[in-house]
């Protein structure tokens, strides 16, 4: 799985978190010849609030792509056995946005209930530069983006200047009001975000 992006570049512009070896290439859904198991960590890695004497890499920075912070309380994705809503667009307004629900709809006879991730994501749309950075509850990460984007109808166009993840365009659905911003991705996920 790769991240939205998500949440969003949905982190690399598709917005479920990428378990640490996954490689974002594969289209099947297997993991890497190398990839770790979803719950190792790499022997270099540190959970997000162990303490630590030594810096990160400089590849690891806290602030690689944009110096967001991420707020906002932990948010469960729940998979929905139905159909995703319709999106219908309207002007997406700049600002910075919180996630606040996160629904996967699966679809008729799909699953149902608790999805295996829980996000924290601030979001921050400025004049065609899109930037975000999440954080992941488990396995403890945090990812981050930045991506020029555009929008057409309901269509929101994302591509990617820089990501902490392997990542690259995004298209998703929205829906855009005065104090809400809902993305919807190909894959289903529909993530709310609340403007601050």
């Amino acid at each position: 799985m790769s991240l939205l992006a998500a949440a969003l570049i949905l982190a690399a512009c598709d917005a479920t978190p990428a378990p640490p070896g996954a490689d974002a290439a594969a289209t099947d859904g297997a993991p890497a010849p190398d990839a770790q198991p979803p719950d190792a960590q790499p022997p270099d890695a540190q959970p997000l609030d162990a303490p630590g004497d030594a810096p990160p890499p400089p590849d690891a920075a806290p602030t690689r792509c944009n110096q967001l912070a991420v707020a906002g309380a932990w948010v469960d994705d729940i998979q929905l056995p139905a159909a995703p809503p319709a999106m219908t667009g309207g002007a997406l307004i700049d600002g910075t946005y919180q996630l606040t629900a996160w629904t996967t709809y699966t679809g008729g006879g799909g699953g149902s209930g608790p999805g295996p991730f829980s996000l924290r994501q601030t979001v921050r749309f400025d004049h065609g530069t899109f930037t975000q950075v999440t954080a992941v509850l488990a396995p403890a990460q945090e990812q981050r983006g930045a991506a020029t984007y555009a929008t057409a109808d309901r269509t929101l166009s994302l591509v990617s200047t820089c990501s902490t993840t392997p990542g690259g365009s995004a298209v998703m659905e929205y829906t855009a009001s005065v104090t809400e911003l809902r993305l919807l991705t190909t894959r289903g996920d529909l993530f709310v975000l609340t403007k601050l």
